[in-house]
């Protein structure tokens, strides 16, 4: 029988091992290790810049992109579900092969508007391992964007669903109620701005949703917020984001480049490219709202690349921004971070070659995250998740856990985790 001396030191240990199992402690992010996917015939690119056109559910991953007839049984806007590292249709949602998609899911339901010269939005439901069109409406939603480049959609916590875009020089908002059949809006949020510019759409967990947009005429970003089930005009001062940062060089800090996400405590990481353009400015860069409503400063990501976008790991406290490393076709690229501090490091490689137009999930991932980008010919992607190894891991004992690795006989290596398909 243990002494009770033994007994508490015995408790101890195993209380330091459990702890060192289950808090990976890191002094940097860990590395991505990526198997790339197998590619489909590509009729327009993987754009646009806002969007998010993957998602997992029920422990697959899921896209929408069109092919033409080479690519899948007959051309046509797709659903696809990854198995085995390709993409498999699963129902074709449009005839139309020229969309450019952005999903919201809720539930057991993913909204999917399909934006092109003639936008709709198209719901489905997963039943029984796969999806179908939504009962409560089945036939699509049609809308009109009159002048408009491109558009996002969220829905609030009462339900309700918003899309972002813009209308020549104005950025506007429309609204729709389940299930979704009618719409209403246009509601300007911003007026002056270039015909170039764009919005994205998201919502906070404090029941607000936000619209952030580009304004290359002021050389600044925008951002204004609306609580849920106030009147739909009502929407907050522009907060004129991390303006504190904004230099007067090259055409400004505002281009038409932005993505985001959103952390459980309503901070907003947004990726974003500036209009600096001049040679050791920074042009990809980290906007950050805090949940009380201040802007950090810019955070540098890097002098060169474009179309980056963000995704976000709260368990591992990471954000990784992916871009392609310089403008048109070129090698898709990233840098991460630690959530605390920020700070970029190195440039890495996901894959060499010609692609642009990454595109991912608007969902916070965990074990893995899945990206699409095209080549001029083919739609591509890659499949990551983090490696942790024994240096990295060891490095925990660096930080304020330092007796991590001292008190416990063994060390868990996490495994990249991938959801089953």
């Amino acid at each position: 029988m243990l002494r009770s001396g033994a007994l508490a030191w015995l408790v101890l240990l195993i209380t330091t091992i459990s702890i060192s199992l289950s808090i990976p402690a890191y002094s940097a992010p860990p590395a991505l290790s990526c198997d790339h996917l197998g590619s489909r015939p590509a009729t327009t690119s993987t754009g646009e810049k806002p969007q998010s056109k993957v998602w997992n559910f029920a422990g697959s991953w899921w896209s929408v992109f069109p092919t033409n007839a080479g690519g899948a049984s007959s051309a046509g806007t797709w659903l696809w579900r990854l198995h085995n590292d390709a993409w498999t249709e699963t129902l074709r949602l449009s005839m139309e092969t020229g969309t450019k998609a952005d999903v919201k899911v809720t539930g057991n339901l993913a909204h999917i508007l399909l934006y092109d010269a003639t936008p709709e939005l198209v719901s489905v439901a997963h039943v029984d391992g796969t999806y179908q069109l939504w009962s409560s409406r089945p036939a699509p939603s049609s809308l009109s964007l009159p002048n408009s480049e491109i558009a996002t959609i969220e829905i609030d916590s009462a339900g309700r669903m918003w899309l972002a875009t813009e209308s020549g020089t104005r950025l506007v908002v429309h609204y729709s109620d389940p299930p979704y059949s009618t719409w209403n809006g246009p509601l300007t949020l911003a007026t002056g701005c270039s015909d170039d510019d764009i919005s994205v759409i998201t919502a906070f967990p404090n029941r607000t949703i936000g619209v952030l947009w580009s304004n290359q005429n002021t050389r600044r970003f925008g951002f204004r917020t609306h609580s849920d089930g106030a009147a739909p005009h009502v929407w907050s001062a522009d907060e004129v984001p991390a303006s504190q940062s904004a230099q007067n060089i090259g055409l400004g800090m505002a281009d038409d480049h932005l993505h985001v996400a959103v952390g459980r405590d309503g901070t907003l990481y947004t990726a974003v490219k500036t209009s600096y353009d001049t040679a050791g400015a920074v042009k990809i860069a980290l906007l950050v709202r805090r949940p009380n409503g201040t802007w950090d400063a810019l955070y540098k990501v890097d002098t060169a690349g474009t179309r980056p976008i963000v995704l976000l790991n709260e368990a591992e406290g990471t954000l990784t921004v992916l871009y392609t490393s310089a403008e048109g076709y070129n090698n898709m690229i990233y840098k991460r971070s630690l959530l605390a501090p920020i700070a970029f490091g190195e440039r890495t490689t996901l894959r060499t070659g010609y692609f642009n137009d990454a595109s991912s999930t608007k969902q916070n991932y965990t074990g893995e995250f899945v990206v699409i980008y095209a080549s001029r010919t083919e739609v591509c992607g890659s499949r990551c998740a983090s490696v942790v190894s024994v240096q990295a891991h060891l490095a925990g004992t660096e930080t304020a856990n330092r007796t991590e690795s001292m008190m416990s006989p063994f060390f868990l290596i996490p495994k990249p985790h991938r959801f089953p398909d």
